[in-house]
């Protein structure tokens, strides 16, 4: 999502000098207050050329071995499914789901994913337009995903919703949330 016009600043990153207090408006992800703006599917993805890796092995066992990189976020599979999760309602590994590189954030795990270091879970919203692209490929059927159990939500500072750039913000922001449920619900066949 690119802001089209106008100035920004998310995490402190933008044209926008980096203030200190509340923020105007807020994306959170949780059992947290605020407007639905998105349902995510959380999948495995990898490089494109990882998948000659698994390609001939059984199914049963096709990720035995195969280098994981997780998010430490995945750690507490209740909010944030993981691998351990997905290992465990759809198979194709029994040993060490746990195992593999922690990630901080899901920006350096993507990153390691487009350089081939390993198979990734996360939201297919985190990398709807690589797998679009093809520099990211979905390595099993979209029908062995998981549903996010929360979606992510958008909390705008009361005093500041009335402002005309927050609100030219806003509208932007849930139209490219809308039209990303939308491609994720086409991938998935919901």
């Amino acid at each position: 999502m690119r802001a089209k016009g106008g100035l920004f600043c998310i995490n402190g990153a933008g044209d926008v000098p980096l203030r200190l207090g509340a923020p105007d408006l807020r994306i959170t992800y949780g059992e947290n207050r605020g407007e639905a703006l998105l349902f995510d599917v959380i999948l495995p993805v990898t490089g494109p050329d990882n998948t000659r890796r698994i390609a001939d092995e059984d199914a049963a066992q096709q990720m035995e071995g195969m280098p994981l990189l997780h998010l430490k976020s995945h750690q507490n599979g209740n909010l944030h499914p993981g691998w351990v999760e997905w290992f465990e309602k759809f198979g194709h590994r029994t040993k060490g789901p746990s195992q593999g590189v922690q990630y901080q954030n899901a920006r350096l795990a993507i990153a390691a994913m487009r350089e081939n270091v390993g198979f990734f879970i996360g939201g297919l919203s985190l990398f709807l337009d690589d797998v679009k692209n093809g520099a990211a490929v979905l390595p099993f059927p979209v029908s062995e995903h998981l549903k996010s159990p929360h979606p992510y939500r958008l909390q705008i500072r009361p005093d500041a919703a009335n402002r005309p750039q927050i609100q030219r913000f806003v509208t932007w922001l849930r139209a490219e949330a809308k039209e990303a449920q939308r491609e994720i619900d086409r991938l998935i066949g919901r």
